[in-house]
């Protein structure tokens, strides 16, 4: 076995150990998101700021950092949704940990480039509420908590997921949610005649991921590609590759790794 491993090797052995520290800059042109979301780390992320009335932690822990670009985007949408529609915050559930790696719970979002992000919602009655935690969501739209029970806010998840579709830097690849819950907010937006080509993406990147993945009937899991100055200082795509992207680097690998 050779005593010098090359500078891809290394990345990924500190990776899969998933260190909880800033790795030195093994070369000067790795930066942002490193590797894949299950096997990577994050170089100079951003932390997405709890704001009040807007963004809501729902753990104080240290898993609220993604890439720049992304952490941005998903503030905007909140933000949005808050001028435009008012209610209460987003609750904001975990990211990635500062430098990157494994983190309990999940196989992904090791690279900067995942969000679990709990689902809006009302009282039964109607009147916009701060989602008190991982619940799970029928087809009717309701679950039940131990104050009692929740109702799937469509109107305000739809202008949260139109917006970041919207968003050029946001650059979502994958929405994934439970396919009830996706049937509610495409005939919502069928419904109020939104831009074909916005309904058009959401129908590509809202997904329930398959078994052994959970379904996400709790939360909603988002995630960003690449962009194609990222994949040049190390982020590892991992598909599929969304058309209204732009042109397809050759690094693109059609595979889709979940929680």
């Amino acid at each position: 076995m050779k005593a010098i491993c090359n500078t891809t090797c290394t990345l990924l052995v500190i990776a899969s150990a998933g260190c909880s520290y800033a790795p030195p800059p093994l070369v000067p042109w790795n930066d942002g998101s490193v590797g894949r979301v299950n096997g990577g780390m994050l170089f100079h992320g951003a932390e997405l700021a709890a704001v009040p009335k807007q963004l809501f932690w729902y753990r104080q822990n240290e898993r609220h950092w993604g890439v720049p670009r992304f952490t941005s985007a998903i503030a905007r949408a909140a933000a949005v949704v808050q001028r435009e529609r008012g209610g209460a915050p987003l609750v904001i559930g975990d990211l990635s940990s500062q430098f990157g790696g494994r983190i309990s719970g999940h196989a992904s979002h090791r690279s900067g480039r995942d969000a679990d992000i709990l689902y809006y919602v009302t009282t039964p009655q109607g009147t916009p509420i701060r989602n008190p935690g991982f619940f799970q969501f029928g087809p009717d739209g309701l679950a039940s908590s131990p104050s009692g029970y929740l109702l799937f806010d469509v109107a305000r998840q739809w202008r949260f997921i139109k917006a970041l579709l919207e968003d050029p830097e946001a650059r979502i690849q994958w929405i994934f949610i439970s396919a009830p819950l996706r049937a509610h907010l495409l005939n919502y937006a069928f419904a109020k005649r939104e831009p074909l080509e916005i309904v058009y993406r959401a129908a590509f990147v809202l997904h329930q991921p398959g078994r052994p993945a959970l379904p996400h009937d709790d939360h909603i899991h988002v995630r960003t590609e690449c962009a194609q100055d990222e994949i040049a200082t190390g982020c590892q795509p991992t598909g599929p590759w969304r058309e209204w992207f732009g042109e397809m680097p050759e690094a693109e690998i059609a595979t889709a790794d979940v929680d």
